[in-house]
């Protein structure tokens, strides 16, 4: 799963790391959880060259009520690759809506005996990085207000996340290159034999936090 991730870098490396604009809303943050519905940094197929912040819990365009996106939006903040392309709260999104949510670490916890213990998870490098996702517009049927939502894709862990997220065993998917995730004409797959060993070739390192 992924309901925790950082952000602490300055609009000015994000916009020079990825040759976009950055919202003037975004800042930078230490811990983002998903739980309290915050706005992340995410770029798009369809706006390459922005980042724009997404409220986090896919919100389907077909949703009536402001009721049934709040109830449905805690329950999408991670799509599974398994289902992504099923389940008829994100198969439309998958098709041609997606994005890359920019993150510098995320946060999982692994369970010992009876504690659970938050480790922080990041790059050797120290450099942002990309997690693969999806995003839809949906249009507040009371206000008209148009409300851009993203879940972000995870999948089984490999042996260094398996290790820290020791129940559930799931990861985010990390991208080295997203412009083939973005190609949603030649992409069929969530995850092809190329796209699982560039994952694998990710340079990973982790910390431990007393607390978060």
């Amino acid at each position: 799963m992924c309901y925790n991730i950082s952000i602490n870098k300055s609009k000015t490396k994000l916009e020079q790391y990825y040759n976009a604009r950055v919202d003037e809303k975004f800042e930078a943050k230490s811990f983002i959880t998903a739980f309290a519905k915050p706005k992340v940094a995410v770029i798009t197929n369809k706006n390459p060259e922005k980042i724009q912040l997404f409220q986090w819990g896919l919100i389907p365009h077909w949703v009536k009520s402001k009721s049934q996106a709040d109830d449905i939006s805690k329950m999408t903040f991670n799509a599974r690759f398994e289902t992504v392309q099923q389940k008829p709260s994100f198969r439309d999104a998958y098709k041609s809506n997606r994005c890359i949510v920019i993150v510098d670490s995320f946060y999982e916890w692994k369970t010992e005996l009876k504690s659970k213990i938050p480790h922080r998870i990041f790059l050797k490098n120290q450099s942002v990085f990309a997690l693969a996702g999806i995003f839809n517009e949906w249009v507040h049927t009371e206000t008209g207000e148009l409300i851009n939502t993203v879940s972000i894709i995870t999948h089984e862990a490999n042996a260094f996340m398996s290790e820290i997220h020791n129940v559930k065993k799931r990861q985010p998917f990390i991208l080295h290159h997203y412009n083939r995730w973005f190609d949603t004409n030649s992409n069929d797959n969530l995850i092809d034999e190329s796209m699982q060993t560039q994952f694998e070739s990710v340079e990973l390192a982790r910390d431990f936090r007393k607390s978060i």
